[in-house]
């Protein structure tokens, strides 16, 4: 079956907005220590480990409302979610609220990877979905490789308010869901 012209599109909208995402969470890694100062080492790595525990333990929930509520809807509600709560987290410095934001940013991080990956699935053809996940892994590592990188020149850059950090990198999210509420399509599935 012949590939619609906007499938490689949308591919490239996948791995970009995955990157953001990823991004966001290496700026996090590296703005926390100081945003969170006065933090004990075992605190800070608990609120850090949040994240990424919450995102394992609500994949598989998510894949199901990938499955009965569509690909494109779960994908762009994890996006908007995961930009809101990256502005949310700058407008408190209290323990207990940016513990609980971070933690809901790793149930929108399931809802963007697990939907991506649904959807890269659908995109590709068996003869070529193994590159299709591996520049999903690059997008993936790369962003938050971009991300730790990013996060040391913001944390330069606005050392005075850490909050613009989160500011700023919510912004660049919310422009990837901007795109991709405009361009991004729901992939057949069969």
């Amino acid at each position: 079956m012949e590939r619609p012209s906007w499938w490689a599109r949308d591919l490239i909208l996948l791995y970009l907005s995955v990157t953001t995402a990823r991004i966001g969470f290496g700026v996090i890694i590296i703005i926390f220590p100081s945003y969170l100062s006065g933090t004990s080492d075992v605190t800070l790595a608990v609120v850090l480990a949040l994240y990424p525990i919450l995102e394992g333990l609500f994949a598989v929930p998510i894949g199901g409302l990938c499955d009965t509520r569509g690909r494109r809807i779960i994908f762009v509600s994890g996006l908007g979610t995961m930009a809101l709560l990256t502005a949310a987290i700058g407008l408190t410095r209290n323990l207990w609220v940016v513990s609980g934001v971070h933690a809901l940013m790793g149930i929108a991080a399931a809802a963007i990877t697990v939907s991506s990956l649904t959807m890269i699935t659908d995109l590709t053809k068996v003869t070529n979905r193994g590159k299709g996940m591996g520049a999903f892994d690059f997008a993936n590592i790369g962003g938050y490789a971009v991300g730790l990188i990013l996060g040391g020149r913001l944390h330069d850059y606005f050392e005075s308010n850490l909050s613009y950090t989160f500011y700023a990198t919510a912004i660049v999210m919310f422009a990837a869901l901007l795109v991709s509420l405009v361009l991004l399509r729901e992939p057949l599935h069969i």
